[in-house]
């Protein structure tokens, strides 16, 4: 029996020797899917974001156009767009001429803005937002209008760009 003995001391001592080894590696193999786990929310956080932030950028950019500047301020719809939208806007500044004439005015500014859905696979997402805004054309009297955006956007070569923007109902 002194010889069992002996053989269960060395192994209990070579397992306490071993142990700060074996709980390093269950705190490795618990924490790398875990950091891997934030790393990702982090990751669709930061597109959620960026869908949002380039959704306000544009709907800011459809209310404020200004005939005195209108191909600027087409330029800056063009820019954030892509697909149809962005070739309706792109005819649109051709007509530069006939903005000037009106003398149209539109100024608004975002309220709210948030997302709908995200598809990371297919890298589109569609947002709503609330705006108020004016418009006055020919130098008319304008008053505040409130509106409510639905767009969609595309992930363009890490770019969200909106493909299809709506207004929902009548503006009050």
């Amino acid at each position: 029996m002194a010889r069992s003995a002996v053989r269960s001391d060395g192994l209990i001592a070579a397992l306490l020797r071993a142990l700060p080894l074996i709980l390093l590696a269950g705190l490795v193999g618990l924490g790398v899917p875990l950091a891997l786990t934030v790393s990702h929310d982090h990751q669709r956080d930061d597109r959620r974001d960026a869908v949002v932030a380039a959704a306000r950028a544009e709907v800011t950019n459809l209310m404020n156009i200004d005939y005195r500047t209108a191909a600027r301020d087409l330029g800056r719809v063009i820019a954030g767009a892509t697909g149809d939208l962005r070739q309706n806007y792109v005819k649109l500044r051709t007509h530069v001429q006939a903005i000037a004439q009106d003398q149209s005015v539109l100024t608004g500014s975002v309220v709210s803005a948030g997302l709908l859905w995200l598809h990371d696979r297919e890298d589109v997402a569609r947002a709503v937002l609330s705006a108020t805004g004016t418009d006055s054309t020919g130098g008319a009297s304008a008053s505040v209008r409130h509106y409510r955006w639905v767009l969609t956007l595309r992930d363009v070569d890490g770019r969200w760009l909106v493909s299809d923007a709506a207004l929902e109902g009548v503006p009050s």
